[in-house]
C-alpha cells in the first residue's frame, strides 16, 4: 500500500510528502493574468538549446497569487509550449509567459495533472479521476469519489471505469498512449483507460510488494511508443528510490529495469546509484529524469541504454548551499552550468523543459 505518509512515499522526492490540491468547479474559468516582470535590461529571452532561464517566478502578492514553492501536485508542457502547475488550483503560463489562475482553491486531494489533445486536463482526486474541460466543467471519468477498495482485494483484468473503486493511494493520469488511451497509476497497479473502460496494464507481484511500492505523481511516464515508466520504490524509511529502479512497461505487457550505461559525462559515479526526484517523456522514445547525488541535482535524458547530461547544479536543492528563494538568472546561460538550483518537478513540450518545485520559480531548458 502506498499512502501520502507510507515508506516510499516518504522516499519520493528526496524524502518530502507531497500535499494534494482541489480543484473547486464553482470557481471561474479566469480569476487573474499576471505579466511577468522583464527588468533587468534587455526583457526576457528564450533559452537556447542547452541553457536555461527563469521562466517566471513566485509573486504571491500579484493579481493571481501564483506560488511554486513546496511540492508541485502536477506540471505539464503541452505541444504548443503552454505550461500547466497544478498547485493553489491550476496555474496556466502561455508562450509570453502570462500566468492565468484557473480553477483556484486550496484544499486536499489533487495530484497528478495530464493535457489531453482536445485541450482538456484530466487530474487525481478522491480516489476519481476527472475532467477538466474547455467548457470549464469538472466530469469524473473512473473512479467512485470518497471510495476505496481494501489492500487485499484482488484487481480486476478489466471493468466499467465510472464507478470503480481504486486503492486507498492517490490514484493519478501519467500520459496519454498514441492509441489515445490515459495511463493512470492506482498505487501498485498500472491501467488504461479508455472508452469508458479500465484494462489492467501492470501489477506489482504480491511478492515485490513485500519490499517495495510503485510511487505515484511525478515519477512515472508514457513515451510516444506507449511504454510506460514507473519508479519501484524500496519501503524501507532509510531507503532512496534511485535511477536503476525505474521499470520499463511495454505494450505487450512485458518488463523490464530500465537500461543504463555505466558513467555518463559530467556525472561522478554510476546513473543507477542516482537518486531520483522526478521523471517525465521526452516526446520520443526516452525519458528525462531529475535525480541527485553528494555533489549536486541532475538532468539526464535516458533513450535506448544512453544517459546525456542536459543540466547540473552544484547547488544543494534542500537549500544547504544556496538562497534559494529566488534565482536572479536575467538572461539564459549554460544549463549544465547552473547558478540556481535544479526544481523537483519537470514536464516537456515545444522543446522545451520546463522543472517547478521546492523553488519560488519555473525553470526553462532549451532542447531543441
Amino acid at each position: 500500500m502506498l499512502t501520502s505518509d507510507s515508506p516510499a512515499t516518504r522516499a519520493r522526492g528526496f524524502g518530502r510528502a507531497r500535499r494534494g490540491l482541489l480543484l473547486l468547479a464553482t470557481v471561474s474559468l479566469l480569476v487573474g493574468t499576471s505579466a511577468c516582470d522583464d527588468s533587468g535590461g534587455g526583457g526576457w529571452k528564450a533559452p537556447g538549446k542547452g541553457q536555461a532561464a527563469v521562466l517566471v517566478h513566485d509573486d504571491p502578492s500579484g493579481p493571481v497569487g501564483h506560488q511554486f514553492n513546496g511540492d508541485l501536485d502536477g506540471l505539464t508542457v503541452t505541444a504548443d509550449g503552454t505550461v500547466y502547475v497544478l498547485k493553489m488550483g491550476i496555474q496556466r503560463i502561455t508562450k509570453d509567459r502570462k500566468i492565468e489562475s484557473l480553477q483556484p482553491g486550496l484544499t486536499d486531494g489533487s495530484s497528478g495533472l495530464v493535457a489531453l489533445p482536445d485541450g482538456s486536463l484530466v487530474f487525481g482526486k478522491d480516489h476519481s479521476i476527472q475532467k477538466y474541460g474547455r467548457d470549464q466543467q469538472v466530469s469524473v471519468l473512473a473512479g467512485r469519489p470518497g471510495k476505496a477498495r481494501a489492500a487485499t482485494a484482488p484487481v480486476p483484468e478489466a471493468a466499467a471505469a465510472v464507478g470503480f473503486t481504486f486503492g486507498d493511494s492517490p490514484v493519478v493520469p501519467v500520459g496519454v498512449r498514441p492509441d489515445g488511451a490515459l495511463i493512470l497509476l492506482d498505487g501498485d497497479v498500472v491501467w488504461s483507460l479508455a472508452k469508458g473502460r479500465l484494462t489492467r496494464v501492470y501489477e506489482l507481484s504480491a511478492a515485490d510488494r513485500k519490499t517495495r511500492a510503485l510511487f505515484f505523481a511525478g515519477n512515472a511516464a508514457v513515451d510516444r511508443n506507449g511504454t510506460v515508466y514507473v519508479t519501484s520504490a524500496p519501503t524501507d524509511t532509510s531507503a532512496y528510490a534511485h535511477v536503476a529502479d525505474i521499470l520499463v512497461i511495454r505494450r505487450d505487457g512485458k518488463t523490464t529495469p530500465i537500461e543504463l550505461p555505466r558513467s555518463v559525462e559530467g556525472v561522478q559515479g554510476k546513473p543507477a546509484d542516482l537518486e531520483i526526484a522526478a521523471l517525465t517523456a521526452d516526446g520520443a522514445d526516452g525519458i528525462y529524469v531529475v535525480a541527485r547525488d553528494s555533489k549536486g541535482t541532475y538532468v539526464l535524458h535516458l533513450h535506448a541504454g544512453q544517459a546525456d547530461l542536459v543540466a547540473h547544479s552544484a547547488y544543494d536543492a534542500h537549500g544547504n548551499t544556496a538562497d534559494t528563494q529566488a534565482c536572479t538568472l536575467k538572461h539564459p546561460v549554460d544549463a549544465k552550468k547552473l547558478p540556481c538550483a535544479l526544481p523537483w518537478s519537470l514536464g516537456y513540450g515545444d522543446g522545451k523543459l520546463v522543472l517547478g518545485g521546492n523553488e519560488h520559480y519555473l525553470l526553462q531548458i532549451g532542447i531543441k
